[in-house]
């Protein structure tokens, strides 16, 4: 047996090994799972003069009032876990709340869709410019909802703050949301053409080091590369493939399908 029959079969041992214990524990972790509050998010800048865009004599009014801009965010809130959370849980003293920067205000807030009626999922004043109160009823494993927020802050994205009896760890942040990008999008402009290179990025890696890995760790009788570039080969093919999945991974929609809307992918 040759070296590198000896470093192919540690590799194959050492990825299935990984993977075993990897999948161990996600299944593990999924069977003790109890109440999960998660949520994730994206913005529009409607119109705004923070960065300069319009000069110091245009105006922009909402409603009759002049704000220095507007924003439109989405937050898609949810219970991931497995068990129930009940609106009695959330603690008087520190309410499920949004809060924006200091300064700014929510001049619209409203519940564009749930997963249930019976949740009960509203939104409510919370006595402050900048914050809303998240109330409900109730939720059940996959139950939440989409809320928008038209408002003035600077930051595109709130604070989701509270405590709930049962989730120590409080609410978490699951990243924003990725938008799909439509043909015409893709060849309107290098924008367009960035944001599809980087849709199309996660797809392209993996299979790169998956191929690359293949070549490494069986060789054709007529290749030719020496020894130690096969061992790189194989590292490099291993470390692409790693990356390329946990990019997918981390980009997939993850929201429960009920709550797919068109304006969180626009």
């Amino acid at each position: 047996m040759t070296f590198l029959h000896s470093v192919d079969a540690g590799w194959l041992g050492v990825a299935f090994g990984a993977v075993g214990i990897i999948l161990a524990v996600y299944f593990y972790r999924r069977t003790i799972l109890g109440a999960r509050l998660v949520y994730q998010k994206r913005a529009l800048r409607l119109i705004g003069k923070d960065k300069g865009e319009l000069p110091a004599e245009v105006e922009i009014r909402f409603r009759g009032r002049i704000v220095e801009r507007l924003t439109k965010t989405f937050v898609v809130l949810w219970n991931s876990g497995r068990l129930t959370v009940d609106g009695s849980q959330i603690v008087g003293g520190d309410p499920l709340r949004v809060e924006f920067a200091e300064g700014s205000e929510i001049l619209e807030a409203r519940v564009l869709r749930s997963t249930r009626p019976v949740n009960g999922i509203r939104l409510e004043d919370f006595g402050q410019l900048g914050k809303a109160v998240i109330a409900f009823e109730f939720l059940d494993a996959g139950d939440g909802a989409v809320l928008e927020f038209l408002h003035t802050s600077s930051e595109r994205f709130p604070k989701i703050l509270g405590s709930v009896k049962g989730i120590p760890k409080g609410i978490s942040d699951w990243g924003r949301i990725r938008p799909v990008i439509s043909s015409q999008q893709k060849s309107s402009s290098a924008a367009g053409f960035w944001r599809a290179y980087m849709t199309t990025v996660p797809y392209v890696v993996p299979i790169i080091g998956l191929g690359a890995l293949v070549f490494g760790l069986y060789p054709r009788p007529s290749d030719s590369i020496a020894q130690p570039d096969r061992i790189f080969v194989i590292v490099m093919g291993a470390f692409n493939l790693f990356v390329g999945l946990a990019m997918i991974w981390a980009s997939r929609r993850r929201f429960p399908k009920p709550l797919q809307i068109p304006e969180l992918f626009e």
